[in-house]
């Protein structure tokens, strides 16, 4: 930014502004969408490849980079047909005219290179960390770095702020791609296996959101665009749902058998209330039992959604019901685990 500040400072009045505004969106969506999945990814990459888990450490990227599929290419649609109508309800106020939202709107179409690269950037350097190499992504992002550098200065003076805009988007894809490319040499190309597929289906459940958003957004509503977000996510996770991605599920999330979801005293537990007799005190008690929850990849149905639905093999345990009969309210008393694995049952009911 300090670069694309001093450079834009020679352009016109005006410049450096609609650049300040175009990068502060771009930079939010990105780490409202894509910020957190870097964080979650990268402890499963570094404690697979540490336990030389090879088959599945690839399997966590690849699940990683679906999961980024299906998070960037609806951004993507949206910032295409929408930069002008989200700008003008977000910024257009005041001082700040058309011709402005116009401008800012336009640099944002162009930072999509920045927020597509940057996404996948993100990834694959986690990635890079988990394999103690930190010097692959360093190398690549300078020399990425110095291309697009070279670029801004050589265009700046005849395109004008966009240049500096596309050649920041330029650097970001260039970089994301030699890193996806080498870490595909690395590893073998079944590290990014299921991509292809993830982003057709994404691309096809964008444009079903783009058609249910635009007549919205062309509504005479305030805040058109957010409404339009609003539908057009709805209809996106719709149409991902139909095409049965593993990141749109419509499944209720449970750690027990679905044999146990009518259990009376489970019902009981879940709404705090035991039954119990009006003329004396009763107690009732009902053994719950499930198991350690297995590991499964990263972005998996299961392992991100909903927690697995398996039958149990370890230890029971009991939870007691009781009735207070001095306060009239329920409670429950829950005996200290005898052992490790009665531990592990707690931890698992408690998820």
């Amino acid at each position: 930014p300090l670069v694309d500040r001093y450079l834009t400072s020679m352009l016109p009045v005006g410049s450096v502004s609609h650049l300040g505004y175009a990068w502060r969106l771009a930079t939010a969506a990105l780490m409202v969408t894509v910020g957190g999945l870097s964080v979650v990814a990268f402890p499963n990459f570094a404690s697979h490849w540490a336990a030389g888990r090879r088959e599945a450490f690839r399997a966590e990227v690849a699940a990683a980079m679906r999961c980024l599929a299906a998070i960037l290419v609806p951004i993507g649609f949206a910032v295409f047909f929408f930069s002008g109508p989200l700008v003008g309800d977000l910024l257009q106020r005041g001082e700040f005219a058309a011709s402005d939202t116009r401008a800012v709107a336009n640099l944002l179409v162009l930072y999509l290179g920045m927020i597509m690269g940057a996404g996948v950037s993100e990834i694959t350097a986690k990635v890079y960390y988990s394999l103690s190499d930190t010097r692959t992504p360093t190398a690549v992002g300078a020399a990425a770095f110095t291309i697009g550098l070279a670029l801004k200065i050589a265009f700046t003076s005849k395109y004008g702020v966009s240049a500096v805009v596309a050649a920041t988007s330029f650097y970001y894809v260039l970089s994301a791609v030699a890193t996806s490319i080498l870490i595909a040499r690395r590893l073998g190309p079944d590290t990014f296996s299921g991509v292809g597929s993830a982003v057709r289906r994404a691309g096809l459940a964008s444009v079903a959101a783009v058609i249910v958003a635009w007549p919205v957004v062309g509504l005479d509503i305030p805040f058109s665009s957010l409404v339009g977000a609003g539908c057009g996510a709805v209809a996106y996770y719709l149409a991902m749902w139909l095409q049965r991605d593993e990141f749109a599920p419509l499944r209720r999330i449970s750690c027990l058998p679905s044999s146990q979801h009518d259990h009376p005293m489970l019902s009981a537990v879940q709404s705090g209330k035991a039954r119990h007799s009006s003329t004396s005190m009763k107690t009732e008690s009902a053994t719950l039992r499930t198991a350690a929850r297995p590991h499964l990849p990263f972005g998996s149905r299961r392992s991100l959604f909903r927690p697995p639905q398996i039958p149990c093999h370890a230890e029971p345990f009991q939870l007691t019901h009781s009735r207070n009969s001095l306060h009239g309210k329920d409670f429950v008393n829950t005996p200290p685990f005898p052992s490790a694995a009665g531990a592990r049952i707690g931890t698992a009911v408690a998820y």
